[in-house]
């Protein structure tokens, strides 16, 4: 119960203060305002001060007001209570409830004063009430390698390497790396190490029996093929994978991320020891083991990455691999996806489908929902 003689390293790390701490139902955020504060980079968070204490703001005004609730957490704020008499009308908070014992692990406390819930948990709650397609994408994103997320104006303006190095400690995490264009202009494209990985979305869901709406969030996990580093690869699998029914093509033989270390033949031609095959595919009736290369316009679009895309392509050609690059526009357009699609199954061995009316239908619903905007999520 006291933190004050714990390190914040310790805070983060120990599985037990991490996991479980004594709190009110009512004090757990969740739902969208759990998953932004998930996608913003510990150098951005450290920048925040701490929420008011509830002794200091009975009103709630302070906090609502705070910097972190309006930049990062957003309002409404959304929180967990576990009685209905305990929902408010207060235009600026948003109650979910939520019956029974949450599972283990299922909450963690924040170095800004107040606990959220867990990856796990705030999924679960955004499953009740988003399509299959939006919990699908924000599942991608958490089991990903990667976050989407602009820092507004007045924050972009304080990101000096030195004020990210202090808040980055003062949060107890490693900053995040930012992905840049070409010319070396930023995105809002950040790499980091994945929040929860997909057989614990499983293993979450199947501990949630038999809360109303954990067959959604299971059906959904079990959907989800790994780990991917961006939201390109994210589309990519999503739209190969998924079951004919809900409008993919029933893809699924292949790995996201797979390292792959290169033979000195390979090593020659590619200048790389190891890489990372985007979408590692291993059928049994192949000649050849096929590898799809994401090949997004933010880092890859200009001539001398196109030349160690192809470098790296030839290394792996060498060690027997199969290499089909990938592009954005290939991925827009359905009739040269279709292509792609055909085209993959060729490689795979496997027939084409034909489609029902109804599973064109759920196709083009599909692409709608994955291919919209990614910022937006």
């Amino acid at each position: 119960k006291r933190l004050d003689c714990l390190s914040l390293d310790d805070l983060f790390l120990h599985p037990l203060l991490k996991l479980s701490y004594p709190l009110s139902m009512e004090d757990v955020i969740c739902d969208i305002s759990a998953f932004n504060y998930y996608r913003v980079p510990p150098q951005v968070l450290g920048l925040y001060p701490v929420l008011p204490a509830v002794v200091d703001d009975p009103s709630h005004n302070k906090k609502l007001l705070s910097p972190l609730a309006t930049d990062v957490l957003g309002l409404p704020i959304h929180r967990l209570i576990d009685d209905r008499q305990k929902r408010t009308g207060a235009r600026r908070y948003r109650s979910h409830l939520f019956k029974g014992e949450l599972p283990f692990g299922s909450v963690r406390q924040t170095p800004h004063d107040f606990s959220i819930a867990s990856p796990a948990l705030t999924l679960f709650t955004l499953s009740r009430r988003v399509s299959r397609y939006t919990l699908l994408k924000a599942m991608y994103e958490m089991c990903g390698s990667f976050s989407i997320y602009t820092p507004p104006q007045h924050i972009a303006s304080l990101l000096t390497k030195d004020n990210e190095r202090k808040a980055s400690e003062a949060m107890g995490n490693a900053p995040w790396e930012q992905v840049s264009t070409h010319d070396g202009k930023p995105t809002n494209l950040w790499k980091r190490t994945p929040l929860v990985m997909p057989d614990e979305l499983v293993s979450y869901a199947e501990s949630l029996r038999p809360t109303n709406g954990y067959r959604n969030f299971l059906e959904c996990a079990r959907l989800v093929s790994g780990i991917t580093a961006s939201p390109f690869e994210a589309q990519l699998s999503l739209l190969l994978s998924l079951p004919r029914k809900f409008g993919g093509y029933g893809i699924s033989c292949f790995e996201n991320n797979q390292k792959i270390r290169l033979t000195k033949a390979a090593l020659l031609l590619s200048g790389k020891q190891t890489c990372y095959a985007d979408l590692l595919f291993e059928q049994g009736n192949m000649d050849k083991q096929l590898i799809l290369e994401a090949q997004g316009a933010t880092v890859h679009n200009n001539d001398r990455s196109a030349l160690l895309d192809a470098d790296r392509a030839t290394g792996l050609q060498s060690m027997g691999y199969s290499v089909i690059m990938v592009t954005y526009e290939q991925l827009r357009d359905e009739q040269r996806f279709d292509a792609l699609a055909n085209l993959v199954l060729k490689e795979l061995g496997m027939k084409r489908p034909s489609w029902s009316s109804r599973q064109l239908k759920a196709r083009s619903e599909l692409r709608r929902h994955i291919l919209g905007s990614w910022d937006e999520l």
